[in-house]
């Protein structure tokens, strides 16, 4: 809802919360990982995608973000 309403600070930080647990890792890295290409910081957005890949591999989102960084 942060999210949604523009409350990036608000979002992130729920986001980081969300990687305390496992069942809502891989969406709490998905929400850093795309405030991080808002923000332009491309070496940060591929570091959550990186992480979540390892944790699922084959992710989609985690793939396509691994992909776009190489090429």
């Amino acid at each position: 809802a942060a999210q949604v309403a523009g409350d990036r600070q608000t979002a992130s930080t729920v986001f980081k919360a969300m990687l305390d647990r496992r069942e809502t890792r891989l969406l709490g890295l998905r929400g850093l990982h795309l405030d991080a290409k808002r923000d332009g910081d491309q070496s940060r957005a591929q570091r959550y995608a990186e992480e979540a890949a390892r944790l699922q591999p084959g992710l989609p989102w985690s793939t396509r973000a691994r992909l776009e960084h190489q090429v």
